[in-house]
C-alpha cells in the first residue's frame, strides 16, 4: 500500500478493489464475494460504482487498503499510509486503521517517520538510523528505555543533558545545570563516565523548595495551552540550553522557575 494510495482513477472503487483478483485469475463469484465483503469491512457499502478521484482522503485510504487486502497476501507492507493527510484527518485514520489491520489478521510492516503515527499503529517497533537497527520492543518498552540520545530524540524527547557519573551506588549523573540521581541500573556505567541523561517531558513540577539534587531552574521563554496541561519552553540556567516540559499549573513567561524533576522521569543513555 503507498503513501499516494496510487489508485486507478480510470476504474471505479469495485473495480480498483477487485484489481488483483482479476490477475491472478479467480472466478467472477469469487471476485464478487471478496470485494463485497472487503466494502462491508472498509464501510465502503454503495461506494461499488462511485469514481477513486471523487473520493475523500480517508475514503481512498480505505480502497487502496481493501485492494491491498483482496488478494489475501502473506505479508502486508505500507509505506507512510498517512503522509500525504492532514492532522485532524490523520488522527482519524490511524485509529481506523489499526483497528482494520487487527480485523484483517495478516502480519504487517508500516513504514512511517512520524513516531505517533508508529506508537498508535504498532504492536511492534523497530528504529533504523542509516539502514542499521537501533532499537526495537514494544512500544512502550522502547519510550520507557531508549538506548541512546539519537532514539530519545527520534521519539521527541528534546530534554537530552549531556553528564558524568558522580557515583554509582545510587547512581548520580552530574550535569552543567544540577546533579540528578537516577532510578535506573545501568551496568556499563562506572564514577567518571560520560553519558547522556534525557528528562521527560512531563516528569516535572514548579516547586518554590529546590533541593540539591533533581531540581533545575528555567527561565520561561514561551507557555502554550493544551487543553489539561501547559507546555513550558524555556531555557535552563546558567548554561541556557532549550528545555520543554510539560505542567499542570501554567508559569508566567519571562520568570524564573525552579522544578524539581521526578526520579522516575529520568533516564540514562550512553
Amino acid at each position: 500500500m503507498f503513501q499516494d494510495y496510487a489508485l486507478f482513477p480510470h476504474l471505479n472503487v469495485a473495480e480498483n478493489v477487485a484489481f488483483g483478483l482479476k490477475m491472478s485469475g479467480q472466478s467472477q463469484a469469487f471476485i464478487q464475494q471478496r470485494v463485497k465483503e472487503l466494502l462491508n469491512q472498509m464501510d465502503l457499502n454503495g461506494f461499488e460504482k462511485r469514481r477513486v478521484t471523487e473520493l475523500s482522503g480517508g475514503e481512498q485510504q480505505r480502497v487502496a487498503l481493501a485492494r491491498a487486502l483482496a488478494p489475501q497476501p502473506r505479508l502486508l507492507m505500507l509505506d507512510e499510509p498517512l503522509g500525504a493527510l492532514d492532522r485532524a484527518l490523520k488522527e482519524q485514520l490511524m485509529r481506523e486503521l489499526r483497528t482494520l489491520l487487527r480485523l484483517s489478521g495478516l502480519p504487517a510492516v508500516y513504514v512511517t517517520h512520524d513516531q505517533r503515527e508508529a506508537f498508535n499503529v504498532a504492536d511492534r517497533l523497530i528504529l533504523l538510523n542509516e539502514g542499521e537497527i537501533i532499537q526495537e520492543g514494544k512500544p512502550a518498552e522502547v519510550y520507557t528505555h531508549p538506548y541512546s540520545a539519537w532514539v530519545a530524540h527520534f521519539l521527541g524527547m528534546t530534554n537530552i543533558l549531556p553528564g558524568r557519573v558522580e557515583k554509582t551506588n545510587p547512581l548520580t549523573v552530574k550535569t552543567d545545570m544540577a546533579s540528578f540521581r537516577v532510578n535506573q541500573m545501568h551496568m556499563n556505567l562506572k564514577t567518571g563516565s560520560d553519558c547522556t541523561l534525557v528528562l521527560r517531558p512531563e516528569s516535572a513540577v514548579i516547586t518554590s523548595q529546590p533541593e540539591a539534587e533533581n531540581c533545575l531552574q528555567i527561565h520561561v521563554d514561551d507557555v502554550i495551552f493544551h487543553g489539561e496541561s501547559y507546555e513550558c519552553r524555556g531555557t535552563g540556567l546558567p548554561e541556557k540550553r532549550p528545555l520543554q516540559f510539560v505542567l499542570n499549573v501554567p508559569p508566567k513567561i519571562g520568570e524564573d522557575i525552579w522544578l524539581k524533576i521526578d526520579i522516575d522521569g529520568i533516564l540514562v543513555t550512553q
